[in-house]
This record gives structure tokens, C-alpha cells and sequence, in this order.
């Protein structure tokens, strides 16, 4: 089964929240959630939900200068930003996550600093230290001669900005497969396939357009013009007519490039 190998490197700007980070891992590592958890308030950070919930073949390592943890998720897992951006709020300096996709054989890199996702020459320049560390724990594996994956960015983006892009795509998603299920639904419930389905509300969608162009004439007419029964009665005559007009020039366009596929198969 396909997943996504993480390795995530954390930098933090005080030893205090160092310390604290490092016990609520070991103790997570240890299967000790309860000690854990008191570690993590201390911290002001919640490492339980995303471990038990998303992270799987857990490993662990600490340095006095950075911490690594190397994990698993799933395909369809996001990076884990709302951990960043928790950790940045309290006392992190930098951190560096390194994604492999296992499912098309790529990897990515992205570097966070300040509560930011920046290029890597940013972060490097800003904090020198890090660069030598990360390259001995990261770039070693890499291949002679392999292109460097790190995601580069205009400006630094802030993680709330990313979190937000997230959750609107994850919506839209969301919205789509509702779409795709209901349009299932009435095919089986009206014994008219998926194509018939979109093409009859496309052609509903045009109609209710063209009624409400009529109504838009008829209120700019009724406001600017004289002439009110006169206008009234052309705006109730275009509510009949250009839904009507609208509706057959959608359906006529749309038999007409279902015919075209037919057409090319009869050629060949």
C-alpha cells in the first residue's frame, strides 16, 4: 500500500521549550500518552491527536540544536501545519519537513521559519546554523547528481494563510464528491444516466439565466424609460421567451458535441 514517508526536523529558539518538546515525543514514543500529556500543556502543544490519529512507524532522535521525527501517513494526509503553527507560537525557531510520495516516487521540501513557509535560501541565510544539520541529515540520502525538491516560494507565506488555502480546498473536495454522489442518486432514482443528468440541469441553469436577464430588463426599463404598462408587458413577454431561447440554445449546443464524438468514431 502506497503512503508518504515524513521526515520533520524542529529547531527551537530557547532550551526551555527544547526540553519539553523532547519529553512529550519520548513519552509518546514509550506509549505513555498520560506523562505525555503534561509535557505537551507545558509545551502549549497537542502531539496526541495527530500521533494516534495520522502518524504511524513513529521514529525519533534529539540533538541539543534540533529535534527529527520520521513517520508515516497516508496518501491523502496534509502536512501537519496547524502542529507548526502551534509550535512557532510557542518557542520554535525553524523547522524543515521533507515529504516522500510514495505513490509517484517524488519528493518535497519545505522550510518554515518564523511561523512562515520560506525558500530555503532564507531560511539558510537567516539561520546558518541550520543548513550544515539538515544537509548531514537529509541531504546524505539523497542521489549523486538528484535535483534539489525544495519548494520554492514569490514571498513567504504565512502558515494561518496556508491552513486557510487548505481547508477551502479540502471543502471544495468535499463538495465535489457530494455532487458526483447526488448526481448518482438521481440517475439511479430517474433511470437516466449521469450525461443525461448534467446536460438536463445545465439547460435548467440557462433557462433560469435568461429569466433573470428578463427581469433585469424590465426593472432598468421600468426605472429609466417611460412607458410603464408597455415595458411591464415586454418584461413578462421576455420571462417567457428568453428562458425558453436560453434553454434550446444550451440543449442545441450540447446534442451538437455529443453527435461529434459519434461523427469521428463512424470515420474511423
Amino acid at each position: 500500500m502506497s503512503q508518504n514517508a515524513n521526515t520533520l526536523m524542529l529547531f527551537f529558539k530557547e532550551q526551555g521549550p527544547h526540553e519539553l518538546c523532547v519529553l512529550s515525543l519520548v513519552n509518546l514514543m514509550r506509549d505513555d500518552p498520560e506523562k505525555s500529556l503534561g509535557y505537551q500543556q507545558r509545551l502549549g502543544v497537542d502531539f496526541s491527536a495527530i500521533w494516534q490519529d495520522e502518524w504511524f512507524n513513529q521514529q525519533f532522535s534529539a540533538q541539543p540544536e534540533y529535534i527529527r521525527l520520521d513517520f508515516d501517513t497516508s496518501v491523502r494526509a496534509n502536512l501537519p501545519l496547524e502542529l507548526l503553527e502551534g509550535l512557532f507560537e510557542h518557542g520554535l525557531r525553524a523547522a524543515v519537513i521533507e515529504v516522500f510520495h510514495d505513490q509517484v516516487g517524488e519528493t518535497q521540501r519545505h522550510h518554515f521559519l518564523d511561523g512562515k513557509l520560506v525558500n530555503r535560501s532564507d531560511l539558510y541565510h537567516r539561520e546558518p546554523f541550520i543548513e550544515p544539520i539538515v544537509s548531514a541529515q537529509l541531504d546524505a540520502r539523497r542521489e549523486d547528481g538528484e535535483e534539489d525538491t525544495s519548494v520554492c516560494v514569490p514571498r513567504p507565506v504565512p502558515l494561518r494563510k496556508l491552513i486557510e488555502e487548505e481547508r477551502e480546498h479540502e471543502e471544495k473536495a468535499k463538495a465535489l464528491v457530494e455532487g458526483i454522489t447526488e448526481l448518482a442518486k438521481v440517475a439511479r432514482q430517474t433511470g437516466v444516466g449521469p450525461g443525461g443528468v448534467i446536460k438536463t440541469g445545465l439547460v435548467l441553469w440557462q433557462m433560469a439565466k435568461g429569466l433573470l436577464h428578463a427581469v433585469i430588463f424590465t426593472v432598468l426599463a421600468l426605472v429609466f424609460f417611460k412607458g410603464f404598462w408597455m415595458w411591464l408587458g415586454l418584461g413578462v413577454l421576455l420571462a417567457i421567451v428568453l428562458p425558453l431561447l436560453y434553454g434550446w440554445v444550451e440543449y442545441s449546443d450540447l446534442s451538437e458535441k455529443s453527435e461529434e464524438p459519434e461523427a469521428a468514431e463512424g470515420t474511423d
